[in-house]
């Protein structure tokens, strides 16, 4: 059978030729001559051939060649050619794996050694019971030799690297003409990855990106809370990013609220996760000179979680110790009530107001105290007089010291009945108090100057616009520099108006179980690294009464408390002034109408009533206005019903 000439592709130089083979040869023979063509080709190329492709187990045998040399002495009967084959044997053996690597030359010149010394001894006593020993000699090192070659199969082919993310990302930024690229896969665990964001910060910085959250979380296919861009935060530089792709459904369910209060080295609570997990925390106070206590802002509309996130918060001041909570509910007490009864409450505007301006004034007077205070700078261990700031820990001590007494001496309780403890002023509803003449102005002094003297305010709108905050744009300012919460809202402006970056306007209603999505929003708090354009949901409290009930709540002090009750009693004394006045001019009004049985002058009821003329005046002042007296030259007469 013929084999016809090789041919070459046309037109490829140096190309190996295509063997044009009889169909009806068999397997064996095509490989066989496809091996001689591979050997030729790599002649005329001046190359070395191919090398051939040895018995997979060879290795395997050497052990049995090693037994069958040991048991190769009882077919000798004694005498110098025992002696002899067994020295020569071991000294080929020694002379040929010198060369080789250490496990083989050790095995193989120790078992020649080994089958010298038996084949030996099989050739002078021939076989017993020693066999035994000899074939447990021969048997453990063989299986050190056979595991050691043993068959693994061919080595894995390297993993081709998913770049369906860098080609997606290409797509969405040629779409909107972005210039900016990914930077390599970090893989954060269960199924989550972020990839760097590397913008040219010419044509394209990173917030033009994080402006997008939709079409970025549409590109992949996913949800706002599960696909998201941000600034880099561990990078000064607008013109880096990350871009972080989640498994679905990581902020669906919520999340209780784990019972730790405030963080009393840094001021920082938890009160919510983003969805890597990462805490969101909420900024207190700053210890320190210079440090002071943070203002919060609560926005959303209904339902999205505004009063559930109060709950919580006044959870962590009561379990902080140095916290006195007091809330203001221009709701008539519907707005908190798990607290009505164990905080210094006020309900109904008329009683806020009330409570507002006592906690004005006994904040100008806790400022008065401070002021006159004397303590030691701790970098200069100078001593000098007067607070400029609020820092819990260092004025007790210097109150303590003003007493007469050593703090280094009391224990933390005792110190801790010298502290004055922070404010927490909670406004729920706020602009139906703010909606009143003179509130804007006193909580603006409070907001102002509450930081130095730990008055701090916390206070929640639907919308954070200058109408709802009492048309006040520095009531606005100083809050949004605070701590911002910005859940979901039911226009495109707010988070214009709370500085945030992302629109929470966007943000679902609904999840994909058909659960409202109470607590979803943005936070901007003073936390170290802050990310005010990723989604987060805040932690919740399941039953707020039962905690509020068994929680131990610290008291506004001495100060605060008393000038409260003073407020609120003259509040009472003018209120039953009020009532009086208003029966005595009701008095006279009746008196008034009895004496027009005939029409008279103004001068004729001044000089035959017993009233004073102002009170005359004002009556009939009033009788007019209701219609039940007019006026005719000069002549007042009494209007007939």
């Amino acid at each position: 059978m013929g084999v016809r000439k090789a041919k070459t592709r046309a037109g490829a130089k140096g190309a190996s030729p295509v063997l044009a083979l009889p169909p009806d040869i068999d397997k064996g023979t095509r490989r066989k001559l496809g091996q001689l063509i591979d050997i030729e080709l790599a002649k005329a190329k001046g190359e070395d051939p191919p090398a051939p492709r040895p018995f997979r187990f060879r290795f395997h045998l050497v052990p049995l060649c090693w037994l069958a040399a040991g048991l190769a002495g009882l077919t000798v009967h004694g005498g110098m050619i025992a002696v002899l084959t067994g020295l020569i044997g071991t000294a080929i053996t020694v002379a040929s794996t010198r060369e080789r690597g250490r496990f083989p030359r050790r095995y193989n010149q120790g078992m020649a050694a080994w089958s010298a010394l038996w084949f030996q001894a099989f050739a002078w006593w021939g076989s017993g019971w020693w066999t035994a020993v000899y074939l447990a000699g021969w048997l453990v090192p063989a299986c050190l030799w056979w595991e050691h070659y043993r068959w693994r199969g061919p080595a894995p082919e390297p993993a081709v690297p998913d770049r369906s993310v860098e080609i997606t990302w290409a797509r969405l930024c040629a779409a909107n003409k972005w210039a900016a690229d990914l930077g390599e896969r970090i893989d954060l665990g269960a199924g989550a990855a972020q990839w760097p964001i590397n913008c040219d910060g010419i044509s394209t910085h990173i917030g033009k990106i994080t402006a997008r959250r939709q079409e970025v979380a549409a590109a992949f296919h996913k949800g706002l809370t599960s696909c998201y861009t941000e600034p880099d935060p561990r990078a000064d530089d607008e013109s880096r990013g990350l871009l972080t792709i989640l498994p679905r459904g990581v902020l669906d369910e919520p999340r209780l609220w784990d019972g730790q209060g405030i963080d009393l080295d840094t001021g920082l609570a938890l009160i919510g996760r983003f969805p890597d997990g990462m805490p969101v925390r909420e900024r207190y106070f700053v210890r320190g000179v210079g440090g002071g206590v943070k203002h919060t802002i609560i926005a959303g509309c209904d339902g999205s979680g505004k009063t559930g996130l109060i709950d919580m918060g006044l959870c962590i001041s009561a379990a902080s110790g140095i916290i006195a909570p007091v809330i203001l509910d221009p709701q008539e007490g519907q707005a908190l009530p798990a607290w009505r009864d164990v905080v210094p409450y006020a309900a109904g505007v008329d009683e806020c107001m009330t409570y507002l301006r006592g906690l004005h004034a006994a904040m100008f007077e806790r400022s008065a105290e401070l002021a006159g205070l004397h303590w030691t700078h701790p970098r200069s261990g100078r001593r000098v007089k007067g607070y400029g700031f609020y820092d819990y820990w260092m004025i007790a001590a210097s109150r303590a010291e003003a007493a007469g007494l050593d703090p280094a001496e009391l224990t933390e309780g005792e110190l801790a009945a010298y502290a004055l403890p922070i404010i927490e002023i909670t406004i729920d509803e706020s602009p139906i108090l703010l909606a009143m003449k003179g509130a804007p102005a006193l909580l603006l002094d409070i907001l102002k100057l509450g930081r130095k003297v730990g008055f701090r305010v916390r206070l929640a709108v639907q919308v954070p616009s200058i109408k709802e905050l009492g048309g006040s744009g520095e009531l606005r300012s100083i809050l949004v520099g605070g701590n911002v919460i910005c859940f979901r809202t039911g226009d495109k402006v707010s988070n214009g108006m709370a500085n945030i970056p992302a629109n929470p306007n966007e943000l679902p209603k609904f999840w994909r179980n058909g659960k409202p999505t109470v607590g979803l929003g943005f936070a901007a708090t003073g936390d170290a690294v802050p990310r005010p354009s990723v989604t987060m949901r805040a932690d919740y409290v399941d039953d707020p009464y039962s905690y509020a009930e068994e929680a131990q709540v610290r008291a506004p002090d001495d100060g605060v408390a008393w000038r409260i009750d003073k407020v609120l009693k003259q509040a009472d004394a003018d209120a039953a002034d009020l009532q009086a006045q208003a029966a005595d001019q009701a008095q006279v009004q009746l008196g008034i109408l009895a004496m027009l049985a005939r029409p008279k002058t103004a001068g004729q009821l001044i000089s035959e009533s017993t009233w004073k003329p102002s009170e005359v005046v004002d009556a009939l002042k009033v009788l007019t206005d209701a219609g039940k007296i007019r006026e005719t030259q000069d002549l007042i007469h009494k209007v007939e019903t």
